[in-house]
């Protein structure tokens, strides 16, 4: 359950997404210089250009280990940028005029409650038939005979 509500922050959180996303950079080019025997420089290089999947292919791992880093950094990134991507088009196509779920539900109560209060003016104005007779058409429509 712990994993499952950190990777629910990490997706719907954009600031933690983007933390996350520079660790998983820090700590790919850290383990490809640990393993590779590169710089950090051209570490820091290599990791950029293979989580941004340019890759020029000027550095590529030449050990197991290297190659293990590599698939794994490859695909935490696509699942990062997957979830950067599904922020961006929300926050670009989010309407502010569209109503919550809150609202919604207020708007139902609101509706509900002056359901109520239309039903009992109508049966003290005009009997507790009348609102029945009224809505009989709409409720009953009458059938089409057909040739």
């Amino acid at each position: 359950m712990a994993v499952k509500r950190v990777l629910h922050r990490v997706v719907n959180e954009p600031r933690l997404l983007l933390a996350v996303l520079v660790a998983d950079f820090l700590l790919a080019s850290g383990l490809y210089w640990a393993i590779e025997g590169t710089g950090p420089v051209a570490s820091m290089w290599w990791a950029i250009v293979t989580g941004t999947t340019t890759g020029y292919g000027d550095y590529s791992p030449v050990t197991t280990a290297g190659r293990g880093v590599a698939v794994l950094f490859m695909l935490s990134m696509l699942l990062l940028v997957l979830c950067a991507g599904a922020h961006f088009t929300r926050a670009v196509l989010h309407d502010p005029d569209a109503f919550t779920d809150a609202e919604q539900r207020e708007m139902l109560g609101l509706l509900r409650e002056n359901n109520a209060l239309l039903r009992l003016q109508v049966e003290h104005d005009h009997g507790p038939q009348a609102l029945e007779q009224a809505l009989a058409p709409v409720h009953h429509p009458r059938q089409q005979e057909h040739p």
